[in-house]
């Protein structure tokens, strides 16, 4: 549990020290990716997703909006809502960011023998799979306290 902040923290430094030419940082790179495998999404489901709050996925998206990276556009089917798509410059700019931040775990990674990179592989790959099951069963937003406070809401 100690590793994963420790990893956020030096992608973070290391993404502000490429800040010229990567254009994006961590939260950046986490909405665009959801949007890039998702494909275009409304800006509530985003937050839905608990990529970040309303406001500050609001504030996210209308700098990748001004930077050229994501697009809005009005719901056909409900102009009230709004959907955003990613760009060519934020396929560019998320191939930018992993490359990157590969580099820098390759260079961590370079001394830990070979049997303990595929553990270390096999664990994430496992931790993934179970994340991605438990979001699209619902049981991540329960585990989260989302339906909770969903209903505290409905209450008041």
């Amino acid at each position: 549990m100690r590793a994963a902040p420790r990893i956020r923290r030096l992608m973070e430094v290391r993404a502000r020290a490429d800040s010229s030419s990567l254009r994006i940082g961590v939260p950046q790179f986490a909405v665009l990716r959801h949007v890039e495998r998702e494909g275009p999404k409304h800006i509530l489901g985003l937050a839905g997703n608990a990529l970040a709050s309303k406001q500050t996925l609001s504030q996210l998206i209308d700098g990748l909006v001004q930077d050229g990276l994501l697009t809005r556009s009005a719901d056909p089917t409900d102009r009230r809502k709004v959907e955003v798509s990613i760009t060519d410059a934020g396929r560019d700019a998320l191939i930018r960011f992993e490359a990157v931040q590969m580099q820098l775990l390759t260079g961590l990674l370079k001394d830990l023998p070979h049997t303990d990179i595929e553990k270390l592989g096999d664990g994430l790959e496992a931790l993934n799979d179970m994340l991605a099951a438990a979001r699209k069963s619902g049981a991540l937003r329960r585990l989260m306290g989302f339906e909770d406070r969903k209903k505290e809401h409905a209450v008041k």
